[in-house]
């Protein structure tokens, strides 16, 4: 059985599993600023109030969306086999420094809202509103976002974090150049009891059926949860191809 006690990343870019930060090649370390959530603590409060394995399921999505091929959830356990952080890494196009401000500024920031497809492999949105991303605090209190973003030929990493005792504060990291390839990862830490659930091979099932659908009509996306490939073909009793027309202009209401 797999287990996970090494960086997500093996290029100089990486996340640092004892400290939970992003390892940067000439060894400096980001500057942040704190911006406030344009809405109420009990509004977001009530986005957070979902089951972890949902939680999870947003994350994917959120990868999804950022045109992800491939996306691994990764659980860091501590000597008794507890879970004690959680990952979900892929190799999207990732945040850029630019967005980040109005992405966690507040809520419907998300520069979805403005079409309804991905820019590069014309995906449809999953998300659009920016809610999503407070469902991870189902699982726990601290959580960062480690970017990094392809431009101008060269990847550009920085952070975001959001802290449950202070859910209307944001802390934005200043960019910096690294090596690696362009993508996110969210971490999780300070968990809750729920978090668990997550070590349940029942799980793996749950998030497989209700993704069948997607992962068929994208059969190069690969999803890997706690070290296992998810296959969502013992979930498919009957495949059929229809035809769908999609009539709607990017700047109208869905």
């Amino acid at each position: 059985e797999q287990r996970h006690s090494e960086p997500v990343h093996s290029a100089d870019c990486v996340i640092d599993s004892r400290r939970s930060t992003r390892s940067i090649e000439n060894g400096s370390r980001m500057s942040f600023k704190t911006i406030t959530v344009g809405i109420k603590p009990d509004a977001i409060e009530k986005f957070s109030k979902v089951t972890a394995d949902q939680a999870i399921e947003e994350l994917i999505w959120n990868a999804i969306d950022a045109e992800a091929s491939r996306i691994e959830i990764i659980f860091y356990r501590n000597e008794m086999d507890g879970i004690e952080k959680v990952v979900v890494s892929d190799d999207g196009h990732g945040i850029s420094v630019d967005d980040a401000e109005t992405i966690f500024g507040n809520i419907g920031g998300s520069p979805k809202r403005l079409r309804r497809r991905s820019p590069k492999l014309d995906r449809p949105y999953h998300g659009k509103e920016g809610r999503g991303r407070y469902k991870a605090f189902s699982i726990g209190r601290q959580i960062q976002w480690h970017s990094r973003v392809l431009s101008g030929g060269a990847v550009t990493t920085f952070c975001v974090e959001l802290d449950g005792s202070k859910i209307q504060a944001a802390r934005i990291g200043s960019g910096t150049t690294c090596d690696g390839d362009p993508g996110c990862d969210v971490v999780i830490t300070d968990l809750k009891d729920a978090a668990s659930g997550l070590d349940n091979e029942a799980r793996l099932d749950n998030i497989g059926h209700r993704l069948a659908p997607y992962l068929m009509a994208n059969p190069g996306m690969r999803i890997i949860y706690d070290g296992e490939t998810l296959d969502y073909a013992h979930a498919v009793s009957r495949s059929e191809l229809l035809p769908v027309t999609d009539g709607g202009a990017d700047d109208e209401e869905p």
